[in-house]
């Protein structure tokens, strides 16, 4: 995803004033210009184009034509004898219900977060405007594991064919002795039937496996579960400027509500999940492994593709102007005639300034001191 302009700025400051044999730690983060973000965004938004295109071509240009494979029965088989009950939640409730959720939670916990913290913490220069930058960051993720959550689950309805526990009663084929029984008497594997029912009924009641109601419902509720744990974790260390500590209350008493809402959102899917059991739409097994599967979805997306809880630290501005200048008075760029480079004179720098500030910059010094300490590990 997008690089936060203020990252790019303040790391690159440091990467300006450091040898080349260390500039690997911070080319990681360069300064984008508008080029290199048009073009980033029109390549995320053609790869999450590619995983709508087999979406729509299988709910809308084969739904007539597509058809689940045909799987037997067993005329003594009572668990696809169930009535065909009227859904207590469709597909498009489901979608509506979590899209609405997210859409009224993530923008909210964005815009308090960044208004908590930013304030709190002095000021900024961005080329965009940081609640842009996340709320793209966090919407697409989030998009792109819905989109590979559904895509799974209609490969495995079309390819498993698994009978819904009501498809008797809209296949309505005759379960006569010459149907059901070989010539022993003994009940058989009925693979050549033929259906009476209405044919949208029947190719829906052969698609069972795996519930798309509760993989949908467990990645969303698994994502905003993590995501609100990851927001709303920690305070700032420094109070917010007057007219935004009203902010900073309200932050603090989401983060005693959080497990309650998190718990809410959990029960929700359970919830749904549990429906299509009790309408008789899935076999407990299929919910199970919906919900399996929209689990593990949700943590490759939030673990490994948005790493929430490994994000790289970042240096302030006005700590960075003022050890930089401390610093470099006089020094070459490549190191004096003791071999002092300017990284180890700014960790110098950054150790005096801790002796003489307050705490909060103290700590902003530590982190300074760290990252030379990083940087003389690596060479």
């Amino acid at each position: 995803m997008i690089v936060p302009h203020d990252e790019a700025v303040e790391s690159n400051l440091i990467a300006d004033h450091t040898p080349r044999s260390k500039m690997s730690f911070n080319s990681r983060y360069k300064v984008p210009n508008t080029s290199s973000l048009v073009s980033r965004f029109f390549i995320e938004f053609f790869a999450i184009l590619i995983l709508v295109y087999p979406m729509l071509h299988i709910y809308v240009f084969l739904q007539g034509d597509m058809e689940p494979y045909k799987r037997g029965f067993f005329c003594n088989d009572n668990s696809i004898k169930y009535p065909n009950l009227p859904e207590e939640i469709t597909v498009g409730e489901c979608v509506l219900i979590w899209s609405c959720i997210v859409i009224l939670l993530v923008p909210a916990i964005e815009f308090l977060h960044i208004t908590v913290f930013e304030h709190s913490e002095g000021p900024r220069v961005w080329r965009i405007p940081w609640v842009f930058i996340e709320l793209y960051r966090v919407l697409g993720y989030f998009a792109l594991g819905a989109l590979c959550t559904l895509l799974t689950t209609e490969m495995a309805k079309y390819k498993i064919g698994r009978l819904r526990p009501y498809f008797l009663s809209v296949c309505q084929v005759p379960l006569d002795e010459a149907t059901c029984k070989d010539e022993h008497g003994n009940y058989k594997y009925v693979i050549d039937y033929d259906c009476e029912g209405d044919d949208h009924e029947v190719r829906e009641a052969s698609k069972s496996f795996l519930s798309g109601h509760s993989s949908f419902s467990f990645y969303c509720a698994a994502f905003l579960v993590v995501y609100i744990h990851a927001r709303l974790s920690r305070l700032p260390t420094s109070e917010p400027k007057k007219p935004f500590r009203t902010f900073k209350i309200i932050f603090r008493g989401l983060k005693i509500v959080r497990p309650f809402l998190q718990f809410g959102i959990f029960c929700l899917a359970f919830y749904i999940a549990l429906t299509r059991i009790s309408d008789y739409k899935h076999h407990p097994g299929d919910v199970v492994m919906g919900a399996f599967v929209g689990l593990c979805f949700a943590s490759i997306i939030l673990f490994f593709l948005m790493d929430l809880f490994n994000r790289p630290r970042v240096f302030k501005m006005e700590v960075l102007n003022s050890m930089i200048a401390d610093s470099m008075d006089g020094l070459p760029r490549s190191g004096d005639a003791n071999g002092a480079t300017p990284l180890r004179n700014m960790s110098n720098s950054a150790q005096s300034s801790r002796q003489r500030s307050p705490p909060e910059r103290q700590t902003e010094a530590d982190e300074v001191v760290d990252i030379s300490h990083m940087h003389r590990n690596r060479e």
